[in-house]
Order: structure tokens, then sequence, then C-alpha cells
């Protein structure tokens, strides 16, 4: 999956993105046809590794990332989605 050897698109598709949940972003993009299974790079496959992270955790990816990643690394000034 995060070889980008999983035949996922590169992008979320715009019908995708009409999912009200990560979860359910990601599950629209499982139900598209796959692609070849060579190297092509996807951000899809990163989202569909943070579902996984979130229902094996029970917590948010961005509480995840607050804890176990900004956290412990003392990032104070980090934030999700393009900057305001």
């Amino acid at each position: 999956l995060l070889s980008h050897t999983a035949g996922l698109p590169q992008q979320v598709s715009d019908e995708a993105w009409r999912a009200e949940t990560r979860e359910g972003v990601v599950r629209a993009m499982l139900a598209s046809p796959p692609g070849a299974r060579t190297y092509t790079y996807s951000n899809v496959g990163y989202m569909v590794a943070g579902v996984m992270l979130e229902r094996v955790a029970h917590a948010s990816w961005e509480e995840l990332m607050r804890t176990r990643v900004f956290a412990p690394l003392g990032m104070t000034s980090c934030g999700f989605g393009a900057p305001a």
C-alpha cells in the first residue's frame, strides 16, 4: 500500500470527496476499478493507511498525529490542511 504498488489512483476522485467522512472517501476509492500493479505514487494509499490506523487505534488521525508525532517531537505550531 505505502510502496505505491497497490493499483490505487494517484488522487481522490471528485465523486469520492462527496463522502461525509474520511472512511467514506476511502471506501469510495477502494470501490473504483484497480489500476496497474506497477509503481504509481498515490496520495490515496496514505489516506487508506490513515483510516486503517484510526480503526485499530480508536482515535482520529488528527489526534494520533498530535499525541504520537507532534508532542513527542516538541512540535507546537503544526496543523492540518492547507495554510490559512
